[in-house]
């Protein structure tokens, strides 16, 4: 495939670990992104296994999943000595990204300063959102958590910025479930094995932002 897009752009696939890039395809499915992961990143970090289980997790999971407002995988986890990766549609960008330009865009506004920086992808959506686009993304998560919860009996445990992500037609897409549990039923108590303290875990982002979990995870 040719290399397009952008490239080495922090993603969510488990809580931001992904690094992602655009590529066109010669087959029929169009353009696709490239989600890597790279084991060095974690090579002397004592939970390192936990930290791959999580990523294989999030790409397997979401290989099982089809709706339209869930990340399509379309070629599935490659796992070699050094990196993971695997391919999914193409997404322009992340919500946090999003979040992360805008800030900074009005940040720059209020120095009375022209304009924002570049975007993820030059060309691709802008990251700006306008108030509409906001509540239309919003109505497709809702699709999103309606299919898992009802339909899958899944439960993300991990929604986030980085983990929503951006089509290239604007539609948002849930993505990063490597910390999700299935065969969830609904009016049922489950326990969970989340650990919010284990050392290095949160600091490099494979375990659910406590920023964003509900408070009885913790």
């Amino acid at each position: 495939s040719n290399s397009g897009g952008s490239a080495g752009a922090r993603a969510g696939g488990a809580s931001g670990l992904l690094n992602t890039s655009g590529a066109g395809d010669s087959s029929s499915s169009g353009d696709v992104t490239i989600f890597l992961f790279e084991k060095k990143i974690v090579e002397k970090n004592k939970i390192r296994d936990s930290v791959l289980e999580l990523l294989k997790k999030d790409a397997q999971t979401l290989r099982k999943l089809r709706h339209p407002n869930v990340l399509h995988v379309l070629e599935p986890l490659v796992d070699e000595k050094s990196s993971l990766a695997f391919a999914t549609k193409f997404v322009s960008t992340n919500l946090a990204q999003v979040l992360d330009h805008s800030r900074s865009h009005i940040a720059e506004m209020n120095r009375g300063a022209a304009g924002g920086g570049p975007g993820l992808n030059q060309g691709s959506s802008p990251l700006v959102l306008s108030n509409l686009e906001m509540k239309c993304g919003l109505l497709d998560l809702a699709e999103a958590l309606r299919f898992c919860h009802q339909d899958a009996k899944i439960a993300h445990l991990n929604i986030n910025p980085s983990t929503i992500f951006i089509s290239g037609g604007n539609k948002w897409l849930l993505g990063g479930f490597g910390c999700s549990r299935s065969n969830i039923q609904k009016g049922t108590l489950q326990s969970l094995d989340l650990s919010f303290q284990e050392p290095g875990l949160s600091e490099i982002g494979a375990d659910p932002s406590l920023r964003y979990s509900a408070p009885e995870f913790t």
